[in-house]
């Protein structure tokens, strides 16, 4: 096993909907391992979500036992949970066998990353392993459109989504990435993939030619860069994409960007009360459908009850005329027996 594959791993972070399967592509395309195990494409990503699925539903398992919503900040203390502890033992096993199974670098994304960046860290602390963290950003008007669209989710809860997810991204990557805007993959392909190369040293395995590889994934008709007019309604989503516009590649102002990135964590922080309501209702919520399933349970086991209860019957009903037919055979007995002792020659018999 080589060394430099033991102690790289590519990670993808971005809010979702923001281009994070186009760049997964990309990084495909110009040699990075995937997981063989990818959740598979569908309507809204027809070319793949490139997503391990292995991942994922450690991920979303995690967030369910933790009892939160994906758009929402994670519960104080997460950290600490046996859920993390389980997650961990799991995910470090895959991590295990994804650097065994990886041809040269391996890399993943699942949007989920960004809150739970904190474990990963844990994960890749003791295995000496290096994270490549590559941010992909996107206008978060046409995300927010994308968000209602494929998630029928309202324009706010869009916005927040947005928020939360790439000020967890930057804020637990202290932005030490490389910034990817989905709008420069069809002004500038080519540079962006020679500088992620050089950046992710898959430059030590890629020997094709970029601009040929670029040509058969960044297809015109993914250009959707028309914003339908949709203006941001959330103040702090302009500021933070307002210095992310000035964001790219791994040489940018970080000072700049980390000011604002803190400046909407504390606003947010402000908010608090209201998100740990939230917390709550999705606790209680859950609860009443555990309670509801585990009902459902017991009523669907009252038909084979029955049908024991009516088995049991039958076999009362069978023992009972059973008894009753030994009684009578015994009745003959004894009644044979009193004539038998009855009868005057018995003695000579």
């Amino acid at each position: 096993m080589q060394e430099t594959k033991t102690k790289r791993v590519i990670v993808v972070l971005g809010s979702g909907r923001s281009g994070t399967s186009l760049l997964m592509q990309v990084l495909e395309s110009i040699g990075m391992s995937v997981s063989e195990n990818l959740i598979p494409a569908n309507v809204s990503n027809p070319e793949g979500l490139f997503e391990d699925a292995d991942i994922v539903n450690i991920h979303r398992n995690l967030l369910r036992e933790l009892g939160t919503h994906a758009y929402l900040p994670l519960p104080e203390e997460w950290m600490n949970t046996n859920s993390v502890n389980e997650a961990r033992f799991k995910l470090s096993r895959i991590l295990s066998q994804r650097f065994d199974s990886a041809t040269n670098i391996w890399g993943f994304k699942d949007t989920l990353t960004n809150a739970f960046l904190p474990l990963w860290f844990r994960l890749f602390n003791p295995l000496k392993v290096k994270p490549i963290f590559i941010l992909a950003m996107r206008n978060p008007s046409p995300i927010v459109l994308s968000f209602s669209r494929q998630y029928n989710e309202s324009e706010h809860i869009s916005e927040l989504a947005w928020l939360t997810r790439t000020i967890d991204a930057l804020h637990h990557s202290g932005a030490d990435c490389f910034i990817v805007h989905y709008e420069d993959w069809f002004s500038e392909p080519t540079k962006i993939a020679e500088e992620i190369l050089s950046y992710t040293g898959l430059d030590q395995y890629f020997t094709g030619d970029v601009k040929e590889v670029l040509g058969q994934v960044i297809k015109p008709n993914l250009n959707r860069s028309v914003h339908e007019d949709y203006q941001i309604q959330n103040q702090y989503v302009l500021k933070l994409y307002d210095v992310l516009k000035d964001c790219r590649g791994a040489d940018f102002d970080r000072t700049s960007l980390m000011a604002v990135v803190k400046e909407c964590r504390q606003a947010m922080d402000g908010f608090k009360g209201w998100y740990l309501i939230a917390q709550e209702n999705i606790a209680r919520v859950a609860n009443l459908r555990e309670q509801l399933q585990t009902a459902k349970e017991k009523q669907a086991e009252i038909p084979k009850l029955q049908k024991r209860i009516g088995e049991l019957e039958r076999e009362n009903q069978r023992l009972s005329e059973m008894e009753k037919e030994i009684l009578r055979a015994d009745k003959a007995l004894n009644h044979l027996q009193e004539l038998y002792l009855q009868n005057p020659t018995h003695d000579r018999l």
